[in-house]
This record gives C-alpha cells, sequence and structure tokens, in this order.
C-alpha cells in the first residue's frame, strides 16, 4: 500500500503538466560539484580553488562556492577570511544534440549566462560578514555525454561597493570586477523512468 501511494505521489507532477507545459521532472539540469579560480583585485589572492555546488532547473542556474582569500602584504595569518558567493542566473544558447535514446546520447550548448551574485568576502577579520551585490556576464559551453554534464565558463563580474542594507566598501574585497574560471562537473537530475516519450527502441517483436 505505501508503494503505490510513493508511486502516485510521483507521478502526480507529469499528470498536472500539459504538452506544452513539460513537467520538472522531465527539463533537462544537473546538479555538479564545481571548482573556481576567481580573480581578485589589488593585492589579494585566492587561497587554492573555491569549491561549490551548481544546480541548474533547465536554463535556471543557481551556484555557490566558499573559499580563502589572502592579502599577499599582511604577515599574519588573520589576513586570511574566508569568503562565500551565491549566484542565480539564467542561461541563453541552444542545445546540438546526437542520439535519440535519452541514454545513449550527446548534446553540446554554447551559451551566455546572465547572473546576479551575492558575496560575502572581506579583506580583514570581521565580527560580522561584509556582503556585497553584484551582476556577470559568463560565456561558456556545456557538454553532454548521456547523463554526465560538464561545463566550463567564464565569470565576467561587476560587484558594487554596497549592498541595499548598508555601507562596507572599507572592508570590500570584491569591490569592482572581478573574474574567474569555473569548472563543473554533474549529473542529470531529471527522472526518464516519468518520460516514456524520451525512450525510442528498434527491434523485433514476436508473439506466438
Amino acid at each position: 500500500m505505501k508503494k503505490s501511494i510513493l508511486l502516485f505521489a510521483l507521478l502526480i507532477p507529469s499528470l498536472i503538466f500539459s504538452q506544452e507545459d513539460e513537467s520538472p521532472f522531465v527539463q533537462n539540469g544537473y546538479l555538479g560539484y564545481s571548482l573556481y579560480k576567481p580573480n581578485f583585485k589589488n593585492d589579494f589572492k585566492r587561497l587554492g580553488d573555491w569549491e561549490g555546488v551548481e544546480f541548474t532547473f533547465k536554463d535556471l542556474v543557481l551556484s555557490y562556492y566558499r573559499g580563502s582569500l589572502r592579502d599577499m602584504n599582511a604577515d599574519s595569518t588573520k589576513a586570511s577570511p574566508s569568503g562565500k558567493l551565491f549566484s542565480a542566473g539564467y542561461r541563453f544558447g541552444k542545445e546540438f544534440n546526437l542520439g535519440n535514446n535519452s541514454f545513449f546520447s550527446a548534446g553540446v550548448k554554447p551559451f551566455l549566462q546572465f547572473s546576479v551574485p551575492l558575496s560575502s568576502v572581506t579583506n580583514k577579520i570581521t565580527s560580522s560578514p561584509t556582503y556585497s551585490l553584484g551582476a556577470v556576464l559568463s560565456p561558456g559551453v556545456e557538454l553532454r555525454f548521456s547523463h554526465l554534464y560538464v561545463v566550463a565558463k567564464y565569470d565576467a563580474g561587476l560587484h558594487f561597493n554596497q549592498t541595499f542594507w548598508g555601507k562596507n566598501g572599507e572592508h570590500n574585497a570584491v569591490k569592482g570586477y572581478l573574474g574567474g574560471l569555473s569548472l563543473t562537473v554533474g549529473l542529470e537530475n531529471a527522472f526518464d523512468l516519468l518520460a516514456p516519450d524520451l525512450f525510442s527502441f528498434k527491434g523485433l517483436r514476436y508473439t506466438k
């Protein structure tokens, strides 16, 4: 009984969407592990690659990174604060596919992504985070092999001096331009079993 209820609950989203309004369970997207190489201005440098996750829901993109930076003119290790970067964006591009079966197919998608990041990257140890808003344009390419995604892009961002709720220019390590490469490896988050129309099969059926 419980299995039947669970199966029915999983099928509900695919039943309530029409042909034109495709179920979100069958829209292409991925959840992946990502490395980001931010290039800070002046004398600040990243301490290794920043690590994070990236999630896409069709062309909507959500990402989160965390890492450390260092003031190269400072002698104290206290000049190596940690930073966080959350971003929400949208990708414009067209995917070129090869193969009809979702399990045996490939695709390439050049894209241009526009994002709005919220950063917490300060140039010193403080009792409270230093937040900043920004705008980012990211040219990139998305490669898909069956359900595996490999995505490379370059973020060219302009981060503002302050957020809407408080000035923070004095300790803002990302004020102005901030760019960097990112590489993401992810797995598709769609549920093919709920979308039999995505399958194709050729063979011989014999009945006696």
